[in-house]
């Protein structure tokens, strides 16, 4: 009798036990698809700090006073701080001050290009073989030929579109957040089971761009400053000046002259570091690669 008491007993505890474990499971899993959720919402809520009083999400359409040929955001003037401690070339730290200006929403497409420059469709790389996939084998040249193209479809001075100067890529990427690594702020780009960008993450194979979009945005509702592509700046490559934490440089635009022009954001090919805004390399303005495309500024 006692025997069999017992047995009962434990056969109603741990059918308690498993709802209770069940109940659990489910709790923790909707908490974890809240958090995926709630981490998504805020990234789209960061707000740029900046001395303006309107941002890049809250400027009517009449604000256009020209039709783009492809959507831009526009970055408001302001002040931030240019430059990292990772590596050598992002040093030192130092502040610069910009004036307002257009960025293209999205790094241009293959389609995008190929408006300009049809033939550009028989280097399609494996890499990036699709309309809405970013260009790429584009030298600088060949990307500052695209913004004159522009220009002159808009009927334009030249030079109103161009590539964005290294100090102005920075400040759009940046989104608003001040001193952090990447745009979305200083967590990994795969902390939260989902990613932020394209790149190789713990050196695994990754040898394509993804649509351009397929992100979230940055603070300034920017897309793609972290990966899928590298991208073209204005500026020639070189150290900052040692001196440059003395004083706040206005619109800078890089040395005179020199080897390499710079190239910022790292690709779909690039470990988590090179994400960072700060980062940032270079290479001759002649070659192209299968990880490099571009966007493009309008100052006026």
């Amino acid at each position: 009798m006692k025997n069999k008491e017992y047995k009962g007993m434990s056969k109603t505890a741990n059918f308690f036990f498993l709802i209770a474990v069940f109940v659990i499971i489910a709790i923790a899993a909707l908490q974890s698809k809240w958090l995926r959720s709630s981490i998504k919402q805020t990234l789209i809520k960061i707000q740029p700090r900046t001395s303006q009083r309107f941002t890049a999400r809250n400027i009517s359409k009449s604000f256009y006073s020209f039709a783009p040929i492809r959507k831009m955001v526009y970055v408001p003037a302001g002040e931030f701080l240019m430059g990292g401690t990772s590596n050598s070339n992002e040093k030192p730290i130092h502040k610069v001050m910009l004036n307002g200006f257009w960025i293209d929403k999205f790094e241009v497409t293959n389609e995008d290009f190929e408006k300009f420059n049809p033939e550009h469709k028989k280097y399609r790389k494996i890499s990036s073989n699709k309309n809405k996939q970013p260009a790429i084998h584009i030298t600088w040249f060949d990307a500052q030929q695209y913004c004159n193209w522009r220009c002159d479809n808009e009927n334009l001075p030249r030079g109103t579109y161009r590539l964005p100067t290294e100090a102005e890529w920075e400040y759009a990427a940046r989104g608003g957040l001040v001193q952090k690594k990447y745009p979305w702020g200083n967590f990994s780009p795969n902390t939260f089971n989902f990613f932020l960008a394209k790149y190789k993450p713990n050196n695994k194979n990754s040898n394509y761009c993804e649509n351009v979009g397929s992100f979230q945005p940055n603070g300034f509702g920017i897309y793609d400053m972290a990966g899928n592509v590298r991208e073209w700046c204005f500026d020639w490559l070189d150290n900052y000046p040692s001196d440059s934490t003395n004083y706040v440089t206005f619109n800078p635009k890089g040395p005179a002259k020199a080897v390499k022009k710079v190239w910022r954001g790292g690709s779909w090919g690039s470990l988590q570091n090179d994400l960072r805004c700060a980062a940032r390399g270079g290479i001759s303005p002649h070659h192209w690669l299968d990880n490099l495309g571009f966007r493009c500024v309008r100052i006026k």
